[in-house]
């Protein structure tokens, strides 16, 4: 996971967010730095999602952002 830096310097004139290439990149970082528990509740998920999976079925991860509930149920 990458550090997010992109705010660090002062901006002159700061325009709409805008969720592009460089906020994805470091969007993990500024969820776990936002959501109070963050990585608690990723870890609550996941461990309650392979108490239920079925081997053979497809797990479906709806509003993932960048996937990385999916990527962990490994």
């Amino acid at each position: 996971m990458e550090k997010d830096n992109l705010f660090i310097e002062r901006k002159g004139i700061i325009s709409d967010f805008n969720f592009n290439k460089d906020v994805a990149l470091v969007f993990d970082d500024m969820l776990g730095r936002s959501i109070p528990f963050y990585e608690e509740i990723q870890r609550m998920v996941i461990e309650m999602s392979l108490d239920f999976a079925e081997p053979g079925t497809n797990i479906y991860d709806l509003g993932c952002s960048t996937g990385t509930t999916l990527l962990n149920l490994n």
